[in-house]
């Protein structure tokens, strides 16, 4: 699976092996991740985002398409949160809900948050945490 971790490493004129040594970890590691040849879990987005200074979910790729597609900054914003909330409740849930439920009730949280124009990120991970949970 593809990621930005690179993207964001370049842009701040970072390089693998000093990446590796601020986050902890083997400049190999870095690699294997930049590569897809390690999956990017939370834990190491969340661990490289803090030495990148960015929002763990801006590690995850975007579509092909998403930079040509025009995206207000709220939605980024409910869309970033959602990610985080729903990466949280893969990790503890095992992934014992089938994916295309998932997709179906993130899309939900995303345009009840969108149409209610939350703002707040405590509310809006409320919302995205009461329709991933739902039974």
């Amino acid at each position: 699976m593809n990621n930005r971790i690179k993207h964001f490493r370049k842009k701040v004129g970072m390089s693998q092996v000093k990446l590796a040594e601020m986050a902890n970890t083997s400049p190999q590691q870095i690699s294997h991740l930049e590569q897809g040849m390690r999956r990017l879990t939370y834990d190491w987005a969340e661990r490289l985002a803090r030495v990148l200074k960015v929002h763990p979910a801006d590690l995850f790729v975007e579509s092909p398409n998403a930079s040509t597609l025009p995206i207000s900054d709220s939605a980024k914003h409910i869309m970033a949160e959602g990610v985080m909330v729903l990466l949280d409740h893969m990790r503890r849930a095992n992934n014992a809900t089938p994916p295309l439920i998932m997709h179906r009730r993130f899309l939900q949280a995303f345009e009840r948050c969108q149409t209610k124009n939350y703002t707040e990120p405590q509310k809006i991970r409320d919302v995205f945490e009461s329709y991933l949970d739902a039974e």
